[in-house]
């Protein structure tokens, strides 16, 4: 079991136990000057920064995000990842970031914003001492920033499972159901793995995070982290099978068919799709490998791992899902509807593609034939949701973009005294 101990969406530092004692006065602290905080999701597709702000504390609180202003964020690409061996260009990749988040905050607020990045799975896929490396280059570049960084765990790979219970924490806090009797459940899907995390109403066997949240409730959930199964691995992954080193092609049933270019994962490559659904869909189940008699428990998940079941009402899928459904104009919808549209999608050949001004303009639509193939398998058979329920993928949740870095930035916020992050700060809670 994997602890982390929050005041409503802050995690109190590593193994110490903050327990209040008593009501906290003034909790949200409505008519102080606004606080901000600066936060970059380092992915394995790109780097996007956050810009959050709240009303300052005036005591060792939680910052409390609000709810009716628009988060402010933007993304360049590659990932960081891919600078492993050019560690010399990190400063410049990371300063259009830098310099979006400066715009946005007051030169009288910039010594009090805190910046931190968490870095995911594409980072995880590298050998620790690139990982090392390219982390302590992001942490020099933040010293030099004018904002606020204290400690080297403001910028650092984050575990999968962590990177899970934040994005399920988030979305609870966003649509303000932490006290209600059901939590939602969350599936993430990025480039290089996916996280799901929930509050089954049974036992938990494996996969533990225990949320203790003081004043309000203590959660037992379920995280789990695939790496390897997010859009673009697992797309790499099942096209292994394809390449023929002979004549550097690839012919595929996951393309659409007609469709013939440079390999996007391997410029060596030509890429030859024959837009074959049912083969294409044949070779994600055996990728995602859910056969019952691969399963050692008493429920599992994706390639035979333990998962229970999920029995909750509610599931939002987040990230690769939600820029996926939304190809068909989905928010809420259900895995038959969304099936339904997949089939209709995959039935197009590429010169009917190139017709239509809002699938050609997408620049992800060369891909997407495996993609929209992808989400409905790791739903469906990977995660084991059945065709009728309903599903949430919004872009937003209350104007803010549903993301694991909310609950990330809170999580390092409480290690800190309120002088640090306020200007307003008169007293500190022992």
């Amino acid at each position: 079991m994997i602890q982390i101990l929050l005041l409503l969406g802050v995690a109190i530092a590593n193994n110490l136990r903050f327990r209040a004692k008593g009501t906290i006065p003034n909790l949200w602290n409505i008519q102080a000057s606004t606080c901000y905080g600066v936060m970059f999701d380092a992915g394995s597709s790109g780097t996007r920064v956050y810009v959050y702000s709240w009303n300052c504390r005036e005591t060792q609180t939680m910052p409390y995000v609000s709810l009716t202003e628009k988060s402010i964020e933007k993304k360049v690409k590659p990932g960081i990842s891919s600078f492993a061996t050019k560690l010399n260009e990190i400063p410049a990749y990371l300063q259009p970031l830098i310099d979006f988040a400066l715009i946005n905050i007051p030169k009288s607020m910039r010594a009090y914003t805190p910046i931190m990045l968490g870095a995911t799975a594409g980072m995880r896929l590298l050998p620790l001492q690139q990982q090392t490396q390219i982390m302590k280059e992001v942490q020099r570049v933040f010293l030099k920033s004018g904002l606020l960084f204290l400690s080297e765990q403001w910028a650092r790979v984050i575990t999968g499972q962590e990177e899970g219970a934040y994005m399920w924490l988030s979305l609870n806090y966003l649509l303000q159901t932490m006290s209600d009797q059901e939590q939602v459940t969350t599936i993430d899907l990025g480039g290089a793995s996916t996280q799901i995390s929930f509050k089954p109403k049974g036992k938990i066997e494996d996969g533990v995070m225990d949320l203790i949240i003081p004043n309000l409730n203590e959660y037992e959930i379920f995280s789990s982290s695939y790496l390897l199964y997010g859009m673009d691995q697992a797309l790499i992954q099942v096209h292994k099978q394809f390449q023929d080193n002979d004549t550097f092609t690839i012919t595929t049933p996951c393309y659409f068919s007609g469709y013939e270019n440079v390999y996007e994962h391997d410029a060596r490559f030509k890429v030859i799709g024959q837009g074959n659904y049912q083969e294409c869909r044949r070779l994600i189940r055996q990728y995602l490998n859910n056969e019952p008699e691969n399963c050692q428990h008493s429920n599992c998940g994706i390639n035979g791992q333990y998962q229970p079941k999920i029995d909750g009402d509610i599931i939002y899928g987040i990230s690769g899902i939600q820029s996926m459904v939304s190809l068909f104009g989905f928010e809420n919808y259900t895995l038959t509807q969304y099936s339904n549209k997949v089939v209709d999608f995959t039935s197009l050949v590429w010169s009917d593609i190139e017709q239509i001004p809002e699938y050609i303009s997408n620049p992800y639509i060369t891909t997407d034939y495996f993609s929209s193939i992808y989400v409905d398998e790791l739903l469906s058979y990977g995660y084991g949701i059945g065709k009728d329920q309903l599903l949430y993928s919004p872009d937003e949740i209350n104007h803010i973009s549903p993301s694991w870095t909310v609950a990330a930035m809170f999580y390092q916020l409480a290690q800190i005294q309120c002088q640090y992050d306020s200007p307003v700060c008169i007293q500190l809670i022992k």
